[in-house]
């Protein structure tokens, strides 16, 4: 009798995992655990994607179905509006620089890598290939007025990623810049007056190089030939130097500025740690960047100028990911992970109006944990790379001078990537007001998503 009772417990278990997994010595748990379970299970994280360059909106990601897909959100406090809907995953979304109602996104099929680019009209709801369809088309940026798409693609070879500039008014025509040899060839950045290019070629973590190319001849010129790591190259806005982060002569990952003229750099960081991020303002007069510091973000501002640092108001610790400053002034929105942090209520929809139909993701349960201790002593251990961010995004206030910090309760890393296969993104502020916290589903280390907004000096 006793062995007819384990028997049908047993089956009980059994009945509860799939029919192709084999449970050997696992004891019998209630059906009741499994639901409890799955709000830690099925994560919806949201990451920031990019500002409207005229408007107080937000672009942001997430997955609600099977796969992220795009999503606007117009104003504080209000709801995502999806925009895209594939059985892909809908990413790289940018607003087309200049142009309010046009975003730019990057997709594939059947998860084959063969990445195509696509143009939505937010005023249309109608959605174009901008590539041939076949090829494999990564690293793009855009000129700052919006017309020009430099990319890389592998159609010639099916191998080599080679640069080509495509006139976004005309996607039909593409023409090749320069051909190359091998498959880590990626276009950085324009200069200001669309004549030059910075591209990157990534041949290993430890070794790229930097070429200034001249769009019209093909003509290339090497700015970085010692043996390094060189990434996230950009123009200032006088085009007369670039900005960059390098190992070269050093353990860690520093900011420099390199005169184009004469070559000459100056460092412009002086924390003993890896710099894994930066952008600079639009008018060149601050310039933000973010350190691993033992696995923890830490965030700095500085003004370009004389490399004062601009005071800032204390963050969470996690992991920054997404910085990105706004067209319109001086803001930008980031994105991070705190190790330990617990939900709270979402922003009360008397005050903050939803501007978009959708559901909103469902909270997740809160497990408190111990939040961890920063060491002040340098390590390899931060120049580890991390994982994207699972955050949710919210839009700016009216002001131009305000500007978002969202994150969520988690972190992790990822192994380092080609630096020239996406684009670079950054943050700024001085003083924090309330937060807000958006409730999301996540693990069981993710809990929920908090905004803080700031003003800037």
């Amino acid at each position: 009798m006793t062995g007819g009772l384990l028997f049908l417990l047993g089956s009980a278990a059994l009945a509860q995992v799939p029919a192709n997994l084999v449970v050997d010595s696992v004891p019998a748990f209630p059906k009741e655990l499994a639901e409890k379970t799955r709000p830690y299970l099925e994560s919806r994280a949201a990451g920031f994607q990019d500002w409207n360059p005229a408007r107080a909106e937000m672009l942001i990601s997430t997955r609600f179905a099977d796969t992220a897909q795009l999503h606007l959100v117009k104003m504080p406090g209000g709801d995502r509006r999806q925009i895209t809907f594939y059985d892909e995953p809908a990413t790289g979304g940018r607003f087309r620089p200049g142009d309010p109602d046009t975003i730019l996104f990057s997709k594939d099929v059947g998860g084959g890598e063969n990445f195509q680019f696509y143009r939505y009209d937010l005023r249309t709801g109608e959605t174009a290939m901008l590539t041939d369809g076949k090829s494999r088309n990564t690293g793009r940026t855009f000129s700052s007025d919006g017309r020009w798409m430099a990319f890389s693609s592998n159609k010639r070879s099916g191998r080599d990623t080679d640069v080509y500039l495509m006139d976004l008014a005309k996607p039909s025509e593409v023409r090749m810049v320069m051909q190359v040899e091998g498959g880590g060839w990626g276009a950085s950045d324009f200069s200001p007056d669309n004549a030059k290019l910075i591209v990157g070629n990534f041949i290993s973590a430890n070794e790229s190089q930097l070429y200034l190319v001249d769009i019209k001849t093909g003509e290339k010129k090497l700015l970085t030939p010692k043996k390094a790591s060189y990434s996230n190259a950009n123009f200032a806005p006088d085009g007369k130097s670039i900005y960059f982060t390098t190992d070269e002569g050093s353990e860690f990952h520093h900011l420099v500025r390199m005169n184009l003229e004469t070559g000459a750099w100056q460092t412009l960081n002086k924390e003993p740690w890896d710099v894994e991020d930066f952008d600079l303002s639009h008018d060149g007069g601050r310039m933000a960047y973010a350190t691993n510091e033992n696995g923890i973000s830490v965030l700095h501002i500085i003004k370009t100028a004389d490399g004062s640092a601009v005071p800032l108001p204390k963050i969470p610790v996690g992991v920054i990911g997404v910085m990105r400053w706004h067209p319109m002034g001086s803001c930008s929105a980031s994105a991070c992970r705190p190790r330990a942090r617990r939900p709270t209520s979402t922003p009360s929809t008397s005050t903050r109006r939803s501007s978009n139909a959708g559901p909103r993701a469902r909270p997740a349960a809160s497990i408190p944990r111990a939040t961890p201790s920063r060491s002040s002593s340098p390590s390899r251990a931060s120049t580890a790379r991390r994982s994207p961010p699972s955050s949710t995004a919210r839009a700016p206030s009216a002001s131009p001078a305000s500007a978002l910090f969202s994150s969520t309760s988690t972190a992790a890393r990822k192994a380092k990537a080609s630096p020239f296969s996406s684009a670079a993104t950054t943050t700024s502020s001085t003083r924090w007001a309330s937060p807000w916290s958006i409730p999301t589903s996540g693990d069981r280390r993710a809990t929920a998503s908090r905004i803080w907004p700031w003003t800037t000096a």
